[in-house]
């Protein structure tokens, strides 16, 4: 993990790791260990991993909350 992510990113990575998720898995996942944390904060973390190159946007979606599409995400470097 980059020194530089802030704890919640670092956690998201932490979360992320080896799967592909939407954003609202890991809200799942992450009100395990903080909760009531809003799915836009999420989405801001996961955004700035994506452009630090720490992330991935996935071609894959998923139906989840509200009928609505979502993308799953990916560690960068992990291929499967």
């Amino acid at each position: 993990m980059q020194s530089n992510c802030t704890p919640q990113e670092s956690l998201i990575l932490s979360i992320i790791s080896k799967r592909k998720l939407t954003p609202f898995e890991v809200l799942e996942k992450y009100e395990k260990h903080n909760p009531r944390v809003p799915i836009t904060s999420i989405r801001r973390a996961i955004t700035n991993l994506t452009d630090r190159g720490l992330l991935e946007k996935t071609p894959n979606f998923k139906v989840e909350r509200y009928g609505k599409t979502n993308h799953l995400w990916k560690l960068q470097n992990w291929v499967k």
